[in-house]
């Protein structure tokens, strides 16, 4: 049942522990999102996780995260949130879309426009942890990408207020509360969650955006909780697609500097981490090993020549002087016998 304010319209989805309602707001004549706990998820934790969620919810405005309406308790006493309603595929969508081959959907969603998605993303984190929250459940099926161009991180139900004191209890994948694919090491173990936890998610989830494959594949849950610890991620440079090809090594590398198991390498902050992404999308590149070393060269050499449209013409006989020389060399040994 929910109060006379808000007539029931249908289900839009439905997870481990609430349900989201599409619902009419009678008083303002628009429709919202209603979120509520399952009926048999009425305990009085889940009670207070709602409340908690409405609070931190209520303290984060930003063009990315879904703004809160309205909390409230329906006529049987059970918390409810309303939110904006947001129509559009989740990332996890189109990562399923994308590997069933849809054409059209890996012309829309180049490499570059799905990292310009996902800065999207990087800004709403941000933005909380500058006030102070955590997301704590970061992944594909959490982040909406709008029918217009809108890129929405949502479900902020497992949120947390910065706190180092506070350890989770997280003995085992029984008790973990989140998605343990996308989960730090730390956060599994129960140690205190920071922005670097949360930029572990993020690397696992802009890992899998871009290969098409999560971070550990083909396990149970238990093989999946023993990866997260112990085992070293695969560079999504190495899964070449047969359509895209291979993830741009540059990124690849970005990526694996966020999935270090010791927090401390991780980068210091999301924002830190989404301004390395911006500036392979302005197209600089940073000489890191051999191939980003003759990427940066040429990209510099290209500039220069640019700037010195007179002299192209030069250095192109100086790059060709190499293939010509040899060219001679194989005609006189082919037609003059010249040893």
């Amino acid at each position: 049942m929910l109060n006379e304010r808000y007539e029931p319209l249908g289900v839009l989805g439905e997870g481990g522990f609430a349900e989201v309602l599409r619902v009419r707001d009678q008083r303002l004549g628009r429709e919202v999102a209603l979120k509520r706990p399952l009926a048999s998820s009425t305990s009085a934790a889940d009670v207070e996780a709602f409340q908690k969620e409405a609070r931190l919810t209520s303290m984060l405005e930003h063009p990315s995260i879904a703004p809160l309406y309205d909390s409230d308790v329906d006529a049987s006493g059970l918390p409810f949130l309303c939110l904006r309603v947001v129509r559009g595929r989740t990332m996890a969508e189109i990562i399923e879309r994308l590997n069933e081959g849809d054409a059209a959907l890996f012309e829309a969603y180049p490499y570059r426009e799905r990292i310009a998605i996902f800065l999207k993303v990087c800004e709403a984190v941000a933005h909380a942890h500058d006030n102070g929250i955590y997301h704590r459940d970061i992944k594909p099926g959490n982040i909406m990408i709008g029918d217009l161009g809108q890129v929405f991180l949502l479900d902020w139900g497992l949120a947390r207020r910065e706190d180092p004191t506070v350890r989770d209890r997280a003995d085992s994948a029984n008790f973990f509360k989140g998605t343990l694919l996308y989960a730090p090491p730390e956060a599994v173990v129960g140690e205190p969650f920071t922005a670097q936890s949360d930029l572990y998610s993020l690397g696992a989830t802009l890992y899998e955006w871009l290969s098409l494959r999560p971070l550990f594949e083909g396990k149970d849950g238990g093989a999946v909780l023993m990866a997260v610890l112990d085992e070293e991620p695969v560079s999504p440079y190495n899964h070449r697609h047969p359509i895209q090809g291979r993830v741009p090594i540059e990124i690849s590398r970005i990526i694996m500097g966020t999935l270090a198991k010791n927090k401390a390498r991780r980068p210091a902050s999301v924002h830190a981490f989404a301004a390395r992404l911006r500036t392979w999308l302005q197209g600089e590149v940073k000489p890191e090993c051999p191939c980003t070393v003759v990427k940066f060269t040429f990209e510099h050499l290209m500039e220069w020549v640019n700037n010195r449209p007179l002299l192209a013409p030069f250095l192109l006989l100086w790059l060709l002087y190499p293939a010509i020389a040899l060219l001679q060399v194989l005609l006189d040994r082919l037609l003059w016998n010249v040893p």
